[in-house]
């Protein structure tokens, strides 16, 4: 009986594990190989160092960041060695002067390095825009330079004469012309002793008739002589002051329109709110 009992439980059991054997041993039904799980790296990867120059335009501070912990600092005829680090937009840089240890501070730009006092200092690419746009300015300088030597020399070519007027002072002051011619670009004076002077119209001031003058009938031309003031009193024939005072003004006003840049402003003395000029 025990045996029979134990023949039929070894069938049992050997079922039992032939199932187990063949559920272990199942494949998936789908064709698809079991792959090992992976997991994320802890190491973030780390971008190659890049040289990297920053220069002022002036390239009186020059920045050279030599390693991810080291630069090179040029300022003033020196090149320190220094450690920095980036915090929060700002470049940390440590130097040692004969022992002394200080940090200075740099803001990150988007163009570069700004120093404490203001100071930009440029990344290559800003850097070369920059200097492009300070050449192609000292280029449009020099182009409006000679443009005004140019206009300022026309502005002074005597081409023609267009009145002459007697004076009422004639030989009797050798301070005040007896004549004046004017041209169109100048006044002409003839004083007692054949002497002659020139007033240029890119010299003058001011035009007005002369209210403190002791003398009626008197315009009073303002001028500047090498950039130092003068003042020519012209006393005109009472009959006679009005027309060589309009005569005077229309030939200015006209040469003023035409030579606009050379006129005196009122920043060197000019006077462009004067009802007589301007």
């Amino acid at each position: 009986m025990l045996n029979h009992l134990y023949g039929k439980s070894r069938i049992i059991i050997l079922v039992a594990a032939g199932l187990t054997l063949a559920s272990c041993s199942k494949t998936p039904t789908n064709g698809a190989s079991a792959s090992p799980p992976t997991f994320p790296s802890s190491t973030p990867e780390l971008k190659p160092f890049v040289r990297q120059v920053y220069r002022s335009l002036n390239n009186q501070q020059i920045i050279t960041l030599a390693s991810p912990t080291e630069l090179e600092l040029g300022e003033q005829g020196m090149n320190l060695v220094c450690t920095y680090t980036e915090q929060d937009n700002t470049l940390r840089v440590v130097e040692n002067i004969a022992g002394t240890t200080q940090a200075i501070y740099y803001q990150i730009t988007p163009t570069g390095l700004q120093a404490n006092d203001g100071t930009f200092l440029f990344a290559p690419q800003p850097y070369a825009e920059k200097m492009q746009e300070i050449q192609l300015a000292r280029q449009r300088q020099e182009q409006e330079r000679q443009r005004i030597a140019a206009e300022q020399e026309q502005s002074r070519n005597v081409t023609n004469e267009v009145a002459n007027f007697s004076l009422n002072s004639a030989g009797q002051n050798i301070m005040t012309p007896d004549t004046v011619t004017v041209t169109n670009c100048s006044l002409k004076l003839h004083f007692a002793g054949n002497i002659w002077n020139e007033i240029k119209f890119a010299d003058i001031v001011k035009i007005s008739d002369d209210p403190d003058s002791r003398t009626p009938n008197t315009i009073d031309v303002q001028f500047q002589d090498q950039g130092n003031p003068g003042v020519m009193l012209l006393e005109c024939h009472p009959d006679a002051e009005n027309h060589i005072k309009a005569t005077l003004l229309d030939t200015y006003h006209k040469w003023s329109r035409a030579f606009p840049d050379i006129v005196i402003p009122a920043s060197n003395g000019g006077d462009p709110s004067s009802p007589d000029l301007r």
